[in-house]
């Protein structure tokens, strides 16, 4: 999907639909559900559900009823900070462009792909991957704790669950000017990837000779 957007130019073709040539502005620049519901809104339940987590996982430490869920929690809490971790410093370093910023939506900057060389004078672009929908994306954590607890149909509809959530951010940034599909895309795939890696650190860690994880 990656190859394919780059190729036929997806990134452009997608938020072309979003920005009024005409006028000079995006579309939903001002949307009230955009703005407050889906992008302030979006991040304050993220972060909710992480500091959930987290407090269950402190909790299982003393509390026999918050033991059950240890690992669970910590599967939750890990795949939320360690993806919008590495989202945010991927930002950093990535030096690329928000939509707005460019040329092409009104802003002052010439379109840059990833593996191309940036003109130095140019200032740093701190927008890829996509920041906000990877919060949601980092649920995905969500299907492997119902998987683990043999809830397999539960598993499967949090899965679709999280993934339409992530999308509906991600359409959400698209449709205001503040990313790229790819953008969004990659951090679909950094989720992803952190949780199938800690779902296997923690619940299927190699015994011991003790028979202790």
């Amino acid at each position: 999907m990656a190859i394919v957007l780059a190729l036929l130019h997806g990134d452009t073709r997608v938020d072309d639909l979003f920005y009024d040539f005409g006028n000079h502005r995006w579309r939903f620049q001002d949307n009230w559900w955009i703005n407050t519901l889906i992008h302030s809104g979006g991040k304050e339940l993220i972060l909710i559900i992480g500091l959930g987590s987290l407090c269950t996982w402190l909790a299982s430490f003393r509390w026999s009823k918050a033991r059950a869920w240890r690992r669970e929690s910590a599967l939750v809490w890990l795949c939320i900070a360690l993806t919008t971790g590495s989202v945010a410093l991927g930002k950093k370093l990535s030096n690329q462009d928000c939509p707005w910023d460019l040329a092409r939506y009104g802003g002052d900057r010439p379109y840059v792909a990833l593996w191309n060389s940036r003109p130095g004078q140019l200032p740093r672009g701190r927008c890829f991957p996509g920041g906000h929908s990877s919060g949601a994306f980092a649920l995905d954590a969500l299907f492997f704790v119902f998987r683990a607890r043999g809830r397999t149909r539960l598993a499967v509809g949090s899965l679709v669950g999280t993934t339409a959530l992530g999308l509906t951010y991600a359409v959400g940034q698209w449709m205001r000017g503040a990313h790229f599909p790819s953008h969004d895309l990659w951090s679909a795939i950094i989720a992803w990837e952190y949780a199938v890696a800690l779902n296997y650190l923690i619940f299927f860690r190699r015994q011991g000779k003790d028979g202790v994880p």
